[in-house]
């Protein structure tokens, strides 16, 4: 009696797995979208909880008490900054003048050249938008037979424009237009806040319920994923945070000195708008900018406040990001683009505040999962080529200069001995490997042996001079 096969050999092709997979984040992303904010947010919350609960706080007590404080946090800085944007709006009409003397200076004065320019394209644009007198006269003057049929006093009559006028709302429909647009953040703050609280509570549980499902029978390297994730999306966080909150604190102190109203709002604006990669610092810099241009009478300090912006910018975004996200996810910069406009495309703006989160996780996924492996090579920093593969493809590409700079970057703080047996020999076995296979042509075969005779010389000749050179110092000495 022959034996069934359970096990089925068929399976989704990759491609398939994938289109699907973006087609329920896309269908889904009214649930998923609260979800993930709420599991970020529980990443960042969770050290707090352990803290107090080492306290003998309990479960229950700590969560409630860390939410307490984070939401009173929020509240005050919410409370000060709507302040100060009243203020901002009530003190908008003062500014008036000074916008139209901007505007008028913008204009140059009224013989230069700016204002010539003007006046040419206003008057192209009228006579593009007068009818053509050929064409006016090519229409037929004789009136039609409906115009013939017509009373001379009916065809004599002007049309009444009609307008419509809606009646004026009531209490109920006032209140319904001022709450509607904002019953549905409401809404979802208020899912985001119980998805966050169901989780810190019940964190281990949720966490052995997914451990169960990815790791079946994995259950080593499903642990060793999970809190890989776990660590690089905390730190990540907690990074960012950091940063960013001290970027909006920069930012508001040079603004109160420079002496620009609500200098808070505008600092408390741009640390959050900096949660958005590549869009948020742009935002961030262009309202104060124009809220300088209305504020102050000359030029000087408007171009002060984007001097400002950009010199916090570049020093927090090429010197301090890149230490510490560099090392902390693991994920290139190029990854990190490319992710932003694809959850961005999505989820919209909640997709970008959550893009590299959640490339992180996946990058993770990528590195403990053979069939997402394809992940990690594309979205981490490490080399995925060993120097000694590096060295032979580059070789095999005839490319001696990117070779060269290969050995030497692999030789830094190593012997020449060093160098020939952990780089060069086994990139002439691959070598010899294709060889005997046929794989590799004449040309090719040259000018690897060639290029790895003028690299063998170039260490000798180094190795000769720092051998004279240590004899000059001990005869010397």
């Amino acid at each position: 009696m022959e034996r069934i096969r359970t096990d089925s050999t068929s399976r989704l092709p990759p491609v398939l797995g994938i289109l699907i997979a973006i087609a329920a984040l896309y269908l889904a992303r009214e649930i998923l979208m609260p979800l993930s904010v709420a599991v970020l947010l529980s990443f960042l919350l969770t050290p707090a909880v352990r803290l107090l609960e080492r306290w003998k706080l309990g479960r229950l007590g700590s969560v409630l008490l860390v939410f307490i404080i984070s939401l009173a946090a929020v509240a005050a800085v919410g409370y000060v900054v709507s302040k100060q944007f009243i203020e901002l709006l009530n003190q908008l009409p003062a500014y008036k003048e000074n916008l139209q003397a901007k505007i008028e200076s913008l204009h140059g004065k009224p013989g230069g050249s700016l204002a010539k320019a003007t006046a040419s394209v206003q008057e192209l644009s009228k006579e593009l938008a007068e009818p053509n007198p050929q064409e006016a006269q090519a229409l037929p003057r004789e009136p039609s037979q409906t115009q013939k049929a017509a009373s001379p006093l009916v065809a004599g009559v002007r049309p009444v424009p009609v307008q419509l006028v809606e009646p004026p709302p009531n209490a109920l429909q006032s209140i319904r237009n001022i709450a509607g647009p904002l019953l549905v953040p409401i809404g979802t703050a208020v899912i985001v806040i119980i998805f966050t609280l169901v989780i810190l509570i019940k964190r281990e549980d949720l966490r052995n319920r997914v451990l169960r499902l990815l790791g079946r029978g994995r259950l080593p390297r499903a642990t060793q994923a999970f809190d890989d994730a776990a660590a690089r999306v905390t730190r990540y966080l907690r990074m960012q945070f950091l940063v960013n909150a001290v970027f909006g604190t920069l930012i508001a102190v040079g603004l109160y000195l420079i002496g620009l109203p609500s200098a808070l709002l505008w600092g408390a604006l741009a640390g959050l708008l900096r949660f958005m990669p590549y869009l948020g610092p742009i935002v961030g810099g262009s309202l104060p900018t124009l809220m300088a241009l209305a504020v102050f009478p000359g030029w000087k300090y408007p171009r002060t406040c984007p001097g400002l912006f950009l010199m916090i910018e570049i020093t927090v975004a090429y010197g301090v990001e890149p230490w510490l996200y560099g090392t902390h996810t693991g994920v290139s910069s190029l990854a990190i683009l490319v992710s932003a406009s694809f959850w961005t495309t999505l989820w919209g703006p909640v997709g970008l505040i959550l893009s590299t989160p959640l490339t992180v996780c996946l990058l993770v996924l990528g590195r403990h999962a053979p069939q997402l492996e394809f992940l990690y090579v594309m979205l981490g920093d490490e080399p995925v080529l060993p120097p000694e593969e590096e060295l032979y493809q580059r070789l095999m590409a005839l490319d001696q200069q990117e070779a060269q700079a290969v050995v030497d970057k692999a030789a830094e703080g190593k012997t020449p001995l060093e160098v020939y047996d952990t780089i060069m020999i086994p990139a002439l076995r691959l070598a010899e490997e294709d060889r005997h296979r046929g794989a590799l042509d004449g040309n090719r075969e040259e000018f690897i042996v060639q290029s790895m005779n003028e690299f063998i010389a170039k260490f000798a000749v180094e190795s000769e001079d720092s051998a004279q050179g240590f004899l000059g110092q001990r005869v010397l000495w």
